[in-house]
């Protein structure tokens, strides 16, 4: 906490400010149950020795290949071998996981500064999150549909507007098939696609959570009423987001583990008034 200027009576300027850093590092060292398997280790949840316990881990991505008009979802091996089998099959084994990072924040800081002057008060609090990671837009990866087309939404609640990327780019390497044409996509990709290291980005933000403007009243203008003390408050919280992965999400807007989006928080206005008799 410091006070950088302080006010001696109510008519002087007055600057003050709160600054909170904490740095989180913790590491598994002992774990009595290893993965079955491979997919198994890619599970919310699964602990892994020598990482954090809220380690983020994935197959190691590398595109969509189609062979005889069927699509295959690549990935690479420890050894540097491209497979086009399912992750959910013994060919993709624990030492195929890479480490994407971890879901916690590294670090964590609030900043609030304030001014004061003749009765008013302003001061905002902002908040950064660091050094931690998330999945977004598995929207993009996801496949669903038949030859009846959409009418059964096994693995989402509603068709999203991603689909289309599929039928306008015409690039059947780039994305992944719905609606009949999922048909010609081999393995359950809607199943385990989510996990690609290519949904993975940082996370880190900055946040202004709130900004308050308050002004306290004269004490000879109130205790005339027969009031001791009061105060007008008025606050807006939710005000800015500044994020750093590309895709411009907000990371308290999404589930970090599996990139589903979840809904923003609104801005919100609080008008109060503070009386002491």
């Amino acid at each position: 906490n410091g006070h950088i200027l302080e006010a001696r009576n109510r008519n002087q300027l007055g600057i003050n400010a709160y600054l909170n850093l904490s740095y989180n590092k913790n590491k598994i060292i002992y774990v009595n149950k290893a993965p079955s398997s491979g997919f198994d280790a890619l599970s919310a949840g699964r602990l892994h020795k020598g990482y954090p316990i809220n380690g983020l881990f994935s197959y190691d991505y590398v595109g969509i290949e189609v062979i005889d008009d069927l699509q295959y979802v690549m990935w690479r091996d420890h050894d540097g071998r491209t497979h086009n089998s399912s992750v959910t099959n013994d060919s993709f084994t624990v030492n195929d996981i890479v480490y994407s990072g971890s879901l916690d924040p590294k670090f964590v800081g609030t900043f609030t500064p304030e001014l004061t002057w003749k009765g008013f008060s302003l001061s905002g609090m902002f908040a950064c999150y660091g050094g931690h990671v998330m999945r977004v837009n598995t929207d993009d990866m996801t496949a669903e549909g038949s030859e009846s087309g959409y009418n059964i939404t096994t693995f989402i609640d509603a068709i999203p507007s991603s689909y289309l990327n599929y039928w306008r780019t015409g690039d059947r390497t780039k994305y992944l098939a719905n609606g009949y044409a999922a048909d010609n996509i081999v393995g359950s990709a809607d199943l385990y696609t989510r996990y690609a290291s290519c949904n993975v980005v940082p996370a880190d933000y900055l946040k202004l959570r709130n900004i308050v403007l308050g002004y306290t009243f004269p004490n000879q203008l109130t205790r005339r009423v027969g009031i001791n003390e009061a105060r007008l408050r008025v606050q807006m919280t939710n005000v800015a987001t500044w994020v750093r992965n590309s895709a411009g999400k907000d990371p308290e807007a999404v589930n970090a583990f599996d990139g589903t989006n979840r809904d923003k928080a609104p801005r919100q206005y609080t008008f109060s008034l503070f009386l002491n008799f």
